[in-house]
């Protein structure tokens, strides 16, 4: 069934900020060619800066 997935798949990276930096360029480039319903959203934080 094709609306069992829609919307948005997320990736969460918790990591230092270059880490993220790099993945979201990787995950960018890997993505750039598919479809919408195929893509990713991709955010990023410091776990180390977040429990304040």
């Amino acid at each position: 069934m094709l609306l069992a997935r829609t919307g948005k798949r997320t990736l969460v990276i918790g990591d230092v900020p270059w880490v993220h930096q790099l993945l979201t360029a990787y995950v960018s480039k890997l993505f750039s060619l598919s479809y919408g319903i195929a893509s990713l959203e991709v955010h990023g934080a410091n776990p180390l800066f977040s429990l304040s």
